[in-house]
């Protein structure tokens, strides 16, 4: 294994990546991880700061953006999206919530 010098909260790098990758692959072998790693996934999701990437309130504010321009045929189909959005953003969210 190379050596990496990033550490990110404390964990090297390639530990991180690989408790990511068993978290997509095979869920069942992470034990207490995956508690950590759902609120990990929603954290970054769920998030309302400044970030590189879209979030799901991001796109919920794009697909109201677009709602309030889009045709009736077009409309179902943002609805549709939109029900997806939010579905996604409790799934996520009563999956980081630790297990009591």
């Amino acid at each position: 294994m190379p050596h990496i010098s990033l550490i990110e909260n404390g964990i090297a790098k390639t530990t991180v990546l690989s408790v990511r990758g068993r978290w997509y692959e095979s869920v069942s072998t992470l034990g207490g991880e995956r508690e950590r790693m759902n609120q990990w996934l929603a954290e970054r999701i769920l998030t309302d700061g400044d970030v590189p990437w879209t979030t799901i309130p991001k796109a919920l504010i794009e697909v109201g953006d677009l709602k309030r321009t889009a045709s009736r045929d077009v409309l179902p189909q943002l609805r549709e999206i939109e029900r997806y959005l939010q579905g996604l953003a409790e799934a996520h969210t009563a999956a980081a919530v630790p297990a009591e």
